[in-house]
């Protein structure tokens, strides 16, 4: 499936230092012979993280939050990495004075490993490989423990229950019922690739976490046509689009933020055997 070439729009990679830097990057993954799989290159290499630049992020859950649909129940998110998300979220909500966010539990859900395994033979962008965006890595330690307490110190909430490992490890009967799971508020899926998205969307309809009003916050939505267009669709959204009609699923896009082709705010209307 030839989707185009990589752009300067999005890199994948965050906190490229220097146009120096980004050209070289689209240089290399631009390639013939660009091998994503054994370039060591494309893995995060991260001595310092600048956890102030989370603006674009703020805005995003503020909007979101915002929406009339909230009521009170658990906000989730899938894909921590570097709780920078998770610090823009906790700073939105404190924005909003916790008048229309009454929520009770923050779930984060990660393998602190990087991402797993493509699908075989679906497309993604070169940054999404396998071992990338590992916690371990960026913060230098293989004790999940110690990265779940930095990850909630960075955040600023007082608790939150971590789940950890592969969502096809994770995502089951048994997490669902060994935790405090009530309906979801907020949704934040920053998992990149097709099959943790196809994991965690089959994981919230099946249990029932989401309900009518829950609002999906897309991180990667990427460089991906719209759904309209009659053009290949991979990744995040595909695994959106083919969930939906798995469950029978109404929803409409609120907003996608910095192009089209990227963030997207989602509210789920209703879908098949929603409580």
């Amino acid at each position: 499936m030839n989707l185009g070439r990589i752009s300067e729009d999005y890199l994948g990679i965050p906190n490229m230092p220097n146009a120096e830097s980004r050209d070289k990057y689209l240089e290399r993954v631009n390639n013939p012979d660009y091998d994503k799989h054994n370039d060591s290159n494309n893995f995060q290499k991260i001595e310092r993280f600048d956890y102030s630049d989370i603006a674009g992020w703020y805005s995003k859950f503020k909007t979101a939050l915002s929406q009339d649909t909230i009521e009170d129940g658990d906000i989730y998110e899938f894909g921590c990495w570097s709780g920078k998300t998770l610090k823009a979220m906790n700073l939105a909500i404190n924005k909003l004075h916790r008048k229309k966010v009454d929520y009770k539990n923050i779930h984060a859900f990660d393998s602190f490993e990087g991402l797993p395994e493509e699908t075989e033979g679906m497309y993604r962008t070169p940054s999404w490989c396998k071992g990338n965006f590992s916690s371990k890595h960026l913060f230098h330690t293989n004790d999940t423990e110690t990265i779940k307490r930095r990850i909630e110190s960075i955040s600023g909430f007082e608790k939150i229950n971590f789940i950890e490992g592969f969502y096809e490890d994770s995502l089951n009967e048994e997490t669902f019922n060994n935790n405090e799971f009530n309906p979801a508020i907020l949704v934040h899926i920053d998992v990149d690739i097709y099959k943790s998205t196809v994991e965690v969307l089959d994981f919230l309809f099946k249990y029932k976490i989401i309900r009518k009003g829950t609002i999906l916050v897309y991180d990667d939505f990427g460089q991906i046509a719209p759904f309209d267009s009659g053009l290949p669709l991979y990744g995040e959204k595909l695994a959106h689009k083919e969930l939906c009609e798995k469950y029978n699923a109404e929803w409409c896009m609120y907003q996608n933020g910095r192009s089209l082709y990227q963030e997207a705010i989602i509210t789920i209307l209703d879908y098949e055997g929603c409580p």
